[in-house]
């Protein structure tokens, strides 16, 4: 008769931990050099996910990642001249999602993007592309945005793999949508 109770209790914390993990993971705000973003707060920082990225934050049991690439204006426009490429991509949100989208699309060899959406991410122009694609056997799913800042570009970069894509959506679109400008890159 003792083993009764106990295995009812067992059944009943079980049940309590159950019902208690199935509402929305508490966030936490990390910071750039000039901006904001609410990411997961099982998520850590890392610095092995994309040399370039200024803000790199990932959970490897869950298989959820964030990056964050920031290029002022006038290093892009540098680029674009240094490279001959002033006369095919402009120096505005249009051009500079033309050119990370080429990067993008050699990158999963594909011939096309999907379409963006035009958007406005707390008072910021932007794009935000959604695209499924292998890398090196695994099958991915990215959630892409590309933001105008007052003096930078933004890019947010957020996967997972394509099998958990809906298990993290709602995830990835927050942390997209949580992306602000702090006053430091608006002087």
């Amino acid at each position: 008769m003792h083993t009764k109770p106990k295995s009812l209790i067992a059944v009943l914390v079980l049940f309590i931990t159950i019902s208690c993990g199935g509402g929305p993971e508490a966030t936490q705000t990390v910071k750039g050099a000039d901006y904001s973003l609410q990411i997961p707060g099982s998520m850590s920082s890392t610095t092995q996910l994309n040399e370039e990225a200024a803000l790199q934050y990932q959970n490897i049991i869950k298989e959820l990642y964030v990056i964050v690439i920031d290029e002022t204006k006038t290093e892009v426009q540098t680029a674009l001249d240094e490279n001959g490429l002033q006369y095919d991509y402009t120096n505005d949100l249009q051009g500079y999602y033309d050119l990370v989208g080429n990067n993008i699309l050699s990158t999963l060899s594909r011939d096309t993007l999907p379409k963006p959406v035009d958007t406005t991410i707390n008072g910021l122009k932007a794009k935000v592309l959604k695209i499924e694609g292998t890398v090196e056997g695994q099958n991915i799913y990215w959630k892409f945005a590309f933001i105008e800042g007052k003096k930078k570009y933004y890019q947010i970069m957020t996967w997972t793999l394509a099998s958990r894509k809906d298990t993290h959506e709602a995830a990835m679109q927050d942390m997209v949508n949580s992306f602000k400008e702090t006053s430091k890159s608006k002087e």
